[in-house]
């Protein structure tokens, strides 16, 4: 039978956008490192090339530099060159109108904006028609208002009613059930922020007066001290008694003085306007909002926000703007209203828009020889450099968990054809969706980090390190390889709502009892040593590498309940079948003859053949239909050097992609890059350097810190898990995206 049929891809390899994101949770050297399988999509035509960034010589990257005159309403948009993601100016134009009132929204104005597309291909679209929609992210704010010059810093005083994205509020419900208060240090560097319990005095400021030198003000540290004396414009309050939200009862603050009101462990405060308090440009800007009678903080910072966004960036917090369906070549996509919250006395300002969207051209990023290109962009699209366990934004998501100096977390994902992201969390031993709209909730595992082999429905069924992941294009199974259980688990949507974990039914398919052994059969009796990465090859067979086992086995389903461990075969691809853990050797030879180093991410070529991460001996190896195994690329030297075959070199390589052409995109991990290895066996490098890093922006900076998984969607975007600080780990705290700039308009 054919390892790979072509109709069906599971995670990376949809012809309909679903495909395997890959992210592998790695030990350190002596111990299991990274494992993950990857599928790439096969739509159709040919691989394109990405055209070639223009050079950026402005004070800005992106599509276009909004500059707006409140006064007058005047609004002029100059095209950018390449941007932080997918269109520079010239590939696509702004179209605006001036400067519009919003009746009966004192304070708010807006911008009605249209996009036309001049590049050479449809955008907001897939290459198989499926409409995604084109997004706007909007970014670089600056303003012209009045100032004021205290503690050494310069302070931008406005009042009014505004939303704003991105608040910083836990649960993510938007219930308060933790204790946080507004932390007035009395200083310009510390800002106002928000921080919890203690005794604090929130400082009311009356018509501009001086408060006493003597007020108090708490950390999250609890410590306390004295602070400076100020002066803002910013409470709209009268000498009264507040009134504080607290989860079950309310707590009336003390009136101390003319200037200030004190409470004890407060949870927030109700006002009876929302009024702000803004550093320019890029400290943070603090509200009180009624509703959520909580202070809340707006995640960077300028006196004019947007403030009708659908969602916020991960990391840079920076708002966006989502513009439904596609636009052909030559046509206009809109128009849409962009409302922008303007204190009162700001005369101007302006800002940067920049578009992302799919297309219908697919087109993979560039890699050079020696060094990365410049012509791609990394922006982080999910997680944060913490540790932790919450849902919500993906901006505000946490994965992972600290061990020690050791972080343990992200390992591997798959996408679904509607663009929902599954990913193992092997710190918190869970699986975690990913919607397409950026929402991160728990599909299985017990909320927090409880291990075990428990089947059952969401949140009741317990894994224990979970590490590779798959997904069918509709998004309904998932096949998870649990590292430390030693099983395969089948995870099935049975309920309607897959944001609920309730709706996701948990199985064990392979090994229940979760015995370390080697042994084959039926999955009730087959036995694993570490099961890493994993792909689904076809409609009824998946395979998964084995990392201290050394091996490359396939679970084929031979009828009947897909749940029941019975009904599915285990048996060996390739390596060696000898010993329970056989050594990493990593000689070819065909099926058990062979021996593999530490096998961890998989994924299966356009002509079926297997591709292996050997994570150890540092190579990629190729597994043929027949079970021939051959060493691709890599001299096994733990180093760092593009070139072909076993000239080229890497360092602890871990997940692995192919896209439709048959090339290899690999993560790189203890060369903080991405590389590109050809059918051939040319290995470049598509992103990252030897200095480890995780800032967003160009692809040839230091913008990756040990990435450990790898994916390639349907529009050719890369995404990759790596680590957001430089903690020891085992998976990445975060999920990059890395795309291509359009800078060319069609000819």
């Amino acid at each position: 039978m054919s390892r790979m049929f072509p109709h069906i891809r599971t995670g990376c390899a949809l012809p309909a956008a679903g495909r395997r994101l890959v992210f592998s949770a790695l030990a350190v050297l002596l111990l299991a490192q990274g494992c993950g399988g990857a599928r790439r999509a096969v739509p159709p035509g040919g691989s394109t090339a990405p055209e070639a960034a223009i050079p950026n010589t402005g004070a800005f990257l992106g599509t276009a530099r909004f500059t707006v005159d409140v006064q007058t309403g005047a609004v002029s948009v100059q095209s950018l060159d390449a941007g932080r993601a997918l269109f520079s100016g010239n590939a696509l134009r702004f179209d605006s109108s001036t400067l519009l009132d919003q009746p009966g929204n004192v304070g708010r104005k807006a911008l009605r904006v249209s996009l036309l597309n001049r590049s050479g291909d449809t955008i907001g679209q897939l290459p198989d028609g499926t409409e995604t929609g084109v997004r706007v992210i909007l970014g670089n704010f600056t303003y012209l208002g009045p100032e004021l010059l205290t503690n050494g810093g310069f302070e931008t005083l406005g009042s009014g009613s505004t939303l704003w994205p991105g608040w910083m509020i836990t649960p993510f419900d938007g219930s308060v059930t933790d204790e946080r208060t507004l932390v007035n240090s009395g200083s310009h560097a510390a800002k106002l922020t928000t921080g919890a319990g203690g005794q604090t005095r929130l400082e009311q400021i009356v018509n501009g007066l001086t408060p006493a030198s003597t007020l108090l003000w708490s950390f999250r540290t609890r410590a306390s001290g004295n602070g400076a004396a100020l002066v803002y414009g910013f409470w709209s309050i009268s000498n009264a008694a507040w009134v504080v939200a607290n989860t079950s009862t309310e707590v009336t603050g003390t009136d101390y003085t003319d200037v200030s009101v004190q409470f004890t462990l407060p949870s927030g405060c109700t006002v009876g306007d929302p009024a702000f308090r803004s550093s320019r440009p890029s400290d943070s800007v603090y509200v009180d909002d009624v509703s959520l009678r909580q202070v809340v903080s707006a995640p960077s910072g300028d006196g004019v926000r947007l403030a009708n966004p659908d969602g916020v960036t991960a990391r840079a917090g920076q708002p966006y703007l989502s513009y439904s369906g596609s636009v052909a070549r030559g046509d206009t996509l809109g128009p849409r209203d962009w409302v922008f919250a303007v204190p009162s006395g700001v005369a101007g300002f302006s800002f940067t828009a920049t578009v992302e969207a799919n297309t219908t051209l697919w087109a993979p990023p560039d890699a050079g020889s020696g060094a990365a290109p410049s012509t791609g962009q990394i922006r982080t699209l999910a997680g944060t450099d913490l540790t932790g366990f919450r849902d919500g934004p993906g901006s505000q998501a946490l994965f992972g968990a600290l061990s020690g100096s050791t972080i343990n977390g992200i390992c591997d994902a798959a996408v679904d054809a509607s663009g929902n992201v599954y990913v193992t969390d092997y710190g918190r031993h869970s699986v975690r969706r990913i919607s397409a709209s950026g929402m991160v909730t728990t599909v299985a595992g017990v909320l927090g980090s409880t291990a075990g082999n428990t089947d059952g429905y969401g949140t009741t069924a317990t894994l224990n390190g979970p590490r590779g992941i798959a997904v069918t294009p509709d998004g309904r199974t998932l096949y998870v390889a649990c590292y430390v259980g030693n099983t395969i688990r089948r995870i099935s949507l049975t309920g309607i709502d897959p944001a609920d974990p309730a709706s996701w039914e948990v199985s064990t398919v392979v090994n229940p009892a979760g015995t370390l052994a080697y042994a084959e059969g039926t999955g009730s009796d087959a036995r694993t040593n570490r099961p890493c990465g994993i792909a689904i090859e076809s409609p009824t067979s998946v395979l998964f590498t084995e990392y201290l086992g050394n091996r490359v086995r396939r679970m084929q389903f031979t009828g009947g309940d897909p749940d029941d461990p019975a009904k599915w075969q285990v048996s060996l691809v390739a390596g060696d079948a000898s010993t329970l853990t056989p050594s990493p050797l990593s000689q070819d030879g065909t099926g058990s003859g062979a021996s593999f180093g530490y096998p961890a991410g998989i994924d299966v070529d356009p002509w079926g053949a297997a591709l292996v991460a050997e994570f150890y001996s540092s190579k990629i190896r190729r597994i043929s239909l027949g079970g021939v195994v051959t060493t691709l690329a890599g001299g096994g030297g733990g180093t760092y050097a593009d070139g072909t075959g076993a000239s080229a070199s890497f360092y602890a390589p871990a997940g692995i992609v192919v896209d439709q052409a048959g090339y290899a995109y690999v993560a790189d991990m203890l060369n903080n890059r991405i590389r590109r290895v050809s059918p051939a066996g040319v290995v470049t490098t598509v992103a990252g350097s030897s200095t480890a890093g995780d800032g967003d922006g160009a692809t040839n900076g230091s913008v990756l810190r040990r990435p450990t998984g790898i994916c390639l969607d349907a529009a050719a975007n890369l995404y990759v898990a790596d680590n957001g600080n430089s903690t020891g780990m085992v998976g990445g705290t975060r999920v990059r995206l890395l795309q291509r700039v359009v800078s060319t308009a069609a000819p």
